[in-house]
């Protein structure tokens, strides 16, 4: 297994972050935080000298989210494109709760808007294996805050609808790692928070597939809608499953998952942006 010194030279060794001696600092403090991921800052540095040396670090405006994860992401698109057979980036959202920090700007609002923080958009890409699934490394990461709802008096349809939502994250972080290679299978995996058109019409745009949970009825070309038109379909294989209830404590209770597919054209919805997208 390789060594967290080494696993760190790997990640932070050639960063630019204005300096080289930043640059080994960032190697230092990664290879310290790897070997004990549950300890705080401290611990981790081991001495108060060393948590000092790190808070520098880490205050310079120089040292970025993009500054410190660029050698690492492209790490992952090299090893993405390098790989046989498809290879899923996996997205998810994560809660940053920032809500005791008063004194802290740029915080925004979180959960049921009570708190306050950030949010981070994470992009994970692994191959998928017969027995164990490989892990390429992560491919995007971004963290922003959720501005105030705040509706603007006098703004236009247009001007609404041309304004960045927080659902284009799901097709930023996609156009953050590039398009496919030729020949390859590159899917965009994200729950039912993925199911946005601009995430589907610009990941097909750069040669992407895309496998999220639908949760929007959407036009079809044919004048029906997706939903509907997929429940009609006959199944065309089924699995028997018994998933545990009561969290593994209660009776088993027997279901059946059913897979159908077909090929259908999605409409973009007539009051959004993307309505003149393919």
């Amino acid at each position: 297994m390789e060594d967290a010194s080494s696993w760190a030279e790997r990640q932070w060794g050639e960063v630019d972050l204005g300096d080289h001696r930043r640059t080994r600092r960032a190697v230092t403090v990664g290879a310290a935080m790897a070997a004990q991921p549950a300890a705080g800052l401290p611990g981790q540095m081991g001495s108060w000298a060393g948590a000092k040396a790190a808070y520098r670090l880490l205050e310079r405006p120089e040292v970025t989210l993009e500054a410190v994860t660029g050698q690492h992401r492209g790490a992952t698109r090299e090893a993405a494109s390098r790989a046989r057979g498809p290879v899923l980036f996996v997205h998810d959202d994560t809660v940053i709760d920032l809500s005791s920090h008063w004194a802290m700007a740029g915080r925004g609002r979180i959960g049921d808007d009570r708190g306050r923080g950030l949010m981070a958009h994470g992009c994970l890409a692994l191959r998928p294996g017969e027995v164990a699934d490989e892990v390429l490394g992560l491919a995007a990461l971004t963290a922003w805050a959720r501005p105030d709802a705040v509706k603007a008096k006098g703004e236009t349809r247009t001007e609404r609808n041309a304004r960045r939502t927080e659902a284009d994250v799901w097709a930023e972080a996609v156009e953050a790692v590039g398009p496919a290679p030729e020949g390859a299978t590159w899917v965009s995996v994200g729950d039912r928070g993925a199911d946005v058109f601009s995430h589907l019409a610009r990941a097909r745009g750069i040669g992407w597939h895309v496998l999220v949970r639908v949760v929007q009825n959407r036009r079809l070309g044919e004048g029906d809608h997706l939903v509907d038109r997929l429940r009609s379909l006959a199944p065309m294989a089924r699995r028997r499953i018994l998933p545990r209830g009561d969290g593994g404590r209660g009776p088993r209770q027997e279901t059946w998952a059913e897979v159908a597919w077909t090929q259908v054209e999605v409409q973009p919805a007539r009051l959004r942006r993307d309505r003149s997208a393919p």
